[in-house]
């Protein structure tokens, strides 16, 4: 289910659970996982039908979004723990995790004019769009997050702007402590990036 104050889920995001899937696939012992952003809960609901031995915890910062996420995973059959925290205000959030996946807001407000009526018409602005001036916003706050609850060697997920890939890289490596690879979504676009910690 779906409803105004959150997105519609878009093949790319498949792409990315598909990703997550593939290097999970033999996992013998629990694991913890946290979806940043859940919406819908699309990304932690379908992680934790597919894949058992995950522990997933989904985060969101509105309540009537996790009350809606919630549903769908009651829907689904599947244990998803929620939690409403705002990405950016991170500090009395202390989940230790083996993997985080996220797909937060990446639309600066410039590209508007690029965007179709009806996802601007129908769509919620909050998922969408981020400061023209720090597009990377949310992404910066998940890393440095990672930087204290990711165990080591666990991975980041992320799907990720185009536009902003080589900024994107320099935000990762400017932490010193993790490295990354990249993977195209159907449409040939760098849209998803894997980043493992030391």
């Amino acid at each position: 289910m779906v409803n105004p104050a959150v997105l519609i889920p878009r093949p790319e995001t498949e792409e990315l659970v598909s990703w997550v899937l593939e290097d999970h696939e033999e996992l013998k012992q629990k694991q913890s996982l946290i979806d940043f952003g859940t919406g819908s809960g699309c990304i932690a609901i379908a992680l934790a039908k597919e894949q058992p031995n995950f522990e997933v915890t989904a985060i969101d910062v509105d309540p009537t979004v996790l009350e809606l996420a919630h549903k769908n995973a009651t829907h689904n059959q599947v244990k998803v723990a929620f939690s409403q925290q705002d990405i950016l205000r991170l500090d009395t959030f202390s989940t230790k995790a083996h993997i985080i996946v996220s797909n937060p807001p990446y639309i600066p407000p410039s590209e508007q004019a690029d965007m179709k009526p009806n996802v601007l018409q129908y769509e919620p602005h909050l998922a969408l769009f981020v400061p023209e001036k720090d597009p990377l916003i949310f992404y910066r706050s998940i890393l440095t997050y990672g930087e204290v609850h990711l165990i080591s060697k666990g991975f980041v997920y992320f799907e990720i702007n185009p536009r902003f890939l080589t900024e994107m890289k320099s935000l990762i490596l400017s932490f010193n402590i993790y490295s990354f690879e990249e993977r195209k979504d159907i449409f040939g676009k760098v849209r998803m990036l894997r980043i493992q910690k030391k």
